[in-house]
């Protein structure tokens, strides 16, 4: 267990990653979030999405899948990935319909680790939307602890008609286009 100055240290941390990513990806201020998941405010005085961190010697594990049952199941391919700290995006497996799609672990790393999940919807014209953008819905599954799991539901650009600068976040968690769970261990 952490103790208490620990915990209150790595929120800090959290919250000046989650500020950092913000200002560089200028795509949270249509996020859509639920359970808590507005953790801070912005400079600029709005909101902050809550962000997915990664504590130091923690490991992410992702699973994933394309639409989800037979609700939402993408007509044209998607690629989808994660993406560290804002560095370069991680592709890791592209599909459509309703399908399971690839999964992955990530970590550990000696310091907190800010990961987004994207995806880009390979219909021309391609778009890349984010986790913590206007077209996604990120839920944390429980309230208690510091890393709890999160489901992240993103929905596509609809034929190239929404892109980026298009509010299109899923209706509910596990409804998007594309679908993925991330735990941490």
């Amino acid at each position: 267990m952490f103790s208490s100055r620990t915990v209150v240290g790595l929120a800090a941390v959290a919250l000046a990653i989650a500020a950092t990513a913000v200002s560089m990806a200028g795509r949270a201020s249509g996020a859509r979030t639920s359970d808590a998941a507005y953790s801070s405010s912005a400079p600029s005085g709005g909101p902050v999405a809550a962000s997915m961190i990664i504590p130091p010697g923690k490991i992410a594990a992702v699973s994933a899948e394309f639409g989800s049952g037979d609700v939402n199941c993408p007509e044209n391919s998607l690629t989808y990935g994660y993406q560290l700290n804002g560095g370069a995006n991680v592709p890791l497996d592209t599909g459509y319909g309703c399908a399971a799609a690839a999964g992955t672990t990530i970590g550990p790393f000696p310091g907190p680790t800010l990961l987004r999940i994207w995806v880009t919807d390979n219909y021309p014209p391609p778009y890349t939307f984010y986790s913590d953008g206007n077209h996604a819905l990120v839920t944390r599954r429980t309230a208690a602890g510091l890393v709890p799991p999160w489901t992240v539901s993103v929905m596509d650009s609809y034929y190239g008609f929404c892109g980026t600068d298009c509010p299109r976040a899923p209706a509910g968690p596990g409804e998007g286009n594309f679908n993925a769970t991330i735990s941490i261990s």
